[in-house]
């Protein structure tokens, strides 16, 4: 069949084929790119940011209770009110943590873990509240009531609130670790793990 055609008509014919293929191969390296570069672009202003931004509110968090440990442990009433102070910085810490992180929330997953922390982290304040209360009634001497009630109610709320800010962690990471090992051919996330 192909011995009727001259070799000029075959050699054009072997090009012709050869720029199809590598037209092809082309453009299917181009739109695998395009999907590795859309899950990076996911992990990058997705993922990463939010693991970020809840570290640091889990931060504000382990320092709001040292300071309240350091309350009770103050002797005098100044320095259990520079403890408040201080308390008052931590505070502020943790507010502009949420509200750095708060848009950034986009699952229902994600959005029960935080509304749940919320609710928790709530109660947990007003705990503390509660327990300053008494640790500055017992200013100069060993502050009793207020170290049961932390031990006994308020820190056991705390761990709590810790518990469900690491769920939300874990949450963001393990979504980050699904699109980074998503194949190239795959651009919708995970159904566990959509925003």
């Amino acid at each position: 069949m192909f011995a009727k055609f001259s070799i000029r008509a075959k050699i054009i014919a072997a090009v012709a084929f050869l720029l199809v293929a590598l037209t092809g191969m082309g453009l299917l390296a181009v739109w695998n790119m395009r999907a590795i570069n859309a899950n990076t672009v996911d992990i990058t202003t997705n993922w990463l940011p939010s693991v970020r931004v809840l570290g640091e509110l889990r931060a504000g968090v382990i320092t709001y209770r040292n300071v309240i440990r350091e309350h009770m442990l103050s002797e005098t009433t100044e320095t259990k009110l520079a403890q408040e102070k201080t308390l008052a910085t931590v505070i502020e810490m943790i507010a502009k943590a949420r509200s750095a992180y708060e848009p950034m929330i986009t699952s229902p997953g994600e959005r029960a873990f935080y509304n749940q922390w919320v609710e928790t982290w709530d109660k947990y304040r007003k705990g503390t509240e509660q327990v300053m209360e008494l640790s500055r009634k017992d200013a100069g001497k060993i502050p009793h009531d207020a170290h049961e009630l932390n031990t006994q109610v308020v820190n056991k709320i705390g761990l709590e609130a810790d518990e469900i800010l690491n769920k939300d962690i874990a949450y963001n990471n393990t979504g980050a670790d699904k699109a980074r090992r998503m194949p190239p051919t795959a651009t919708i996330r995970p159904s566990c793990c959509s925003r």
